[in-house]
């Protein structure tokens, strides 16, 4: 979060206000959905709304909780993922992650991160800083978001730690 929020930080200062939140929301997205993509891989989770729901209650964007304000909730039909009062809300400039995800069109980012462990599923809006995550019948599976394709050309989105000796 921090990383993220010194980056917007410093586009902020250089583009207006609606093209910095506009960064944000595709900084976000793309981060969320390698990173969604390698938690579930780890997690050997399914492409399907568990699956989905083992993830989102590790994934960072999500974490702290205390500082996010995150809940996940997952039934049979659906995962419903809400934002409460947090301080990763408050920040003054409104450009961390939870502002990002808490302001127009967070679902976006939510949505990257669907794309890359559940295709199948959708998201909408169930409220102010509330998301419901369906997997609707016969539904095509969502291409991986150009954002997130974007991300994975970076060497980091691979890097994986080895023990040497």
């Amino acid at each position: 979060h921090l990383l993220a929020h010194a980056y917007l930080s410093q586009v902020a200062e250089l583009l207006p206000p609606e093209e910095a939140a506009e960064v944000g929301r595709q900084q976000a997205a793309g981060v969320a959905g390698v990173v969604a993509k390698r938690l579930a891989a780890a997690l050997g989770v399914g492409a399907d709304l568990a699956g989905l729901a083992a993830v989102l209650e590790v994934h960072p964007l999500l974490l702290p909780r205390p500082y996010v304000g995150a809940a996940v909730r997952a039934d049979a039909d659906a995962v419903t993922v809400a934002l409460g009062a947090a301080p990763g809300l408050e920040e003054p400039d409104g450009l961390g992650w939870p502002a990002v995800l808490a302001g127009d069109r967070g679902e976006d980012v939510l949505a990257a991160i669907v794309a890359c462990v559940a295709p199948t599923a959708r998201v909408a809006s169930d409220g102010p800083r509330r998301w419901r995550i369906t997997a609707p019948d016969g539904a095509a599976p969502l291409p991986q978001p150009d954002t997130v394709t974007l991300t994975e050309f970076s060497t980091g989105a691979t890097f994986a730690f080895a023990r040497r000796g």
